[in-house]
Formats: structure tokens, C-alpha cells, sequence
């Protein structure tokens, strides 16, 4: 009887902290594969922002980005909550060196998709106004040709290569 107990505690609690956490990433609306609300053919794919490395006071973001639309997605700005400033930015290799530099938009074509990455076109966001953990969730706001989309972002470890 003591082992059925045992084995009924562990499931329940396993149940229970599994629950806790999918309640905690459901309320903060993130999901790996999100549509936009008002745009239904736009989808976002794993959205992620790397944590801010603590002598940084920048950080960049991967996802991708599909557009299943007759028309194309133009980026033009967003916003992420938790950071003073953001731009839209493009990295090139140089002598086999990262450059990165800031770009007026970012598009999607119609049917196609766009993978957004720290060493291809990506998000970046700079002064964070607190720090940051892995796990946590936060909004971006993309201003775009077809309307402003809400995207949530999961914070995750800093791993580029």
C-alpha cells in the first residue's frame, strides 16, 4: 500500500508542477507556433530572444517568420516591452567577421517564410530595463504594412555560434 501511495504522490505532483508551468506559458499567450490575431495567414515560429549577457546592454532574437498571405509582410518597427530601444538589423560577414548594421524593414514575400537569426536579419534590442530570465515571456509589437502584430518571445540562453 505505502508503494501505491508513493507512485499516486509522485504522478499527482508531476501532474501538478507539469500543469503549473503550461498554465504559466499559456498565460502569457506564447505558444512554439503563433498566428497573428488580426492577420490569420502570418505565423511566428519558435520566437525567442537571447538573455542579455550582463556586461551587454543588447541582445537579438531567432524566429521564423511564415507569411501564407497573397501579399507581402513589411516590417517597418517594433517594440519589446523591458527594453528602451529597438531596431531592425542585417548581419553581413566581413574578413570573416560579424558586422551588423540597422535596415529600414524587414520583408516577408507572399507564401514564403523568413527565418529570422542573429547572423541573418534579425530584431535587436537594446537597454534592458531589468534583468532578464530564462523562461520569462515578453511582447513585441511589430508595426507592419498589413497592421501591428503581437508576437510573445520566451527568453532563452545566449548560444550563438
Amino acid at each position: 500500500m505505502i508503494k501505491i501511495d508513493r507512485l499516486f504522490f509522485r504522478f499527482s505532483l508531476c501532474f501538478l508542477l507539469g500543469f503549473t508551468a503550461f498554465n504559466v506559458a499559456a498565460e502569457s499567450g506564447y505558444s512554439p507556433v503563433q498566428i497573428a490575431r488580426n492577420i490569420p495567414s502570418i505565423e511566428f515560429e519558435k520566437p525567442q530572444i537571447f538573455q542579455v549577457h550582463r556586461e551587454k546592454k543588447a541582445t537579438g532574437s531567432k524566429m521564423t517568420i511564415h507569411n501564407n498571405g497573397d501579399q507581402d509582410l513589411v516590417i517597418t518597427s517594433f517594440k519589446c516591452e523591458a527594453f528602451g530601444r529597438t531596431e531592425l538589423h542585417n548581419t553581413r560577414f566581413v574578413n570573416g567577421e560579424r558586422v551588423m548594421y540597422e535596415i529600414k524593414n524587414i520583408t516577408v514575400p507572399a507564401h514564403r517564410k523568413t527565418v529570422i537569426s542573429p547572423n541573418r536579419t534579425h530584431f535587436m534590442m537594446f537597454d534592458p530595463e531589468r534583468d532578464l530570465e530564462i523562461g520569462e515571456y515578453l511582447k513585441m509589437e511589430l508595426e507592419s504594412n498589413l497592421g501591428p502584430i503581437l508576437v510573445i518571445a520566451e527568453i532563452v540562453p545566449r548560444r550563438l555560434k
